[in-house]
């Protein structure tokens, strides 16, 4: 969306702003962060340098959360922290693996299933179990999900190519055995 948004010359997106408003919107989750990264702009703005690139911002970001919870013998799987008022959230392995938990809705695929794209039968034909019928409305809907968003059709295809290849690896150790 972001490129998009550039393309498009929309003000929240160009100069100054969307560094800014991302270090300030983080502030709650990760005061030290923004308080750095306040100073730092100030700084590179006297300086008259370039800001960085909004994507590498949110890398730091990333890093910075992911060292914060290691240093309190935490691991964070996900992309970003899951915060509730402004409390870091953790999520178990057993938790984390079907996404269900307290408030929290269970994944539902395109198809309609619970699960994820890499377990889907539509997405990923491999996994198919033998004498599978297709349900013809579902593979309708699916069809159409992925043709109208580019973002589902790329993660459906990413997640086909790591279900391949995980299939791939286990029939690989089932011969080797």
């Amino acid at each position: 969306m972001y490129t998009e948004y550039k393309e498009l010359k929309l003000p929240e997106v160009h100069g100054h702003r969307v560094v800014r408003d991302f270090v300030f919107a983080v502030e709650k989750t990760s005061p030290e962060f923004t308080q750095f990264w306040r100073n730092k702009l100030v700084r590179i703005k006297r300086k008259g340098k370039e800001l960085p690139y909004i994507f590498d911002l949110i890398e730091e970001f990333r890093t910075s959360k992911r060292e914060e919870a290691a240093a309190k013998g935490k691991t964070l799987d996900g992309t970003f922290t899951t915060t509730f008022k402004g409390e870091l959230i953790t999520l178990t392995p057993k938790k984390a693996s079907n996404n269900v938990g307290k408030g929290q809705r269970p994944i539902i695929c395109i198809c309609g299933g619970k699960h994820k794209f890499k377990a889907c039968y539509y997405l990923v034909p491999e996994l198919r179990p033998e004498g599978w019928v297709e349900n013809e409305d579902v593979r309708k809907k699916v069809d159409k999900k992925l043709l109208g968003n580019s973002r589902i059709e790329s993660a459906a295809k990413h997640a086909r190519e790591e279900a391949v290849k995980a299939l791939n690896k286990k029939k690989a150790k089932e011969e080797g055995s």
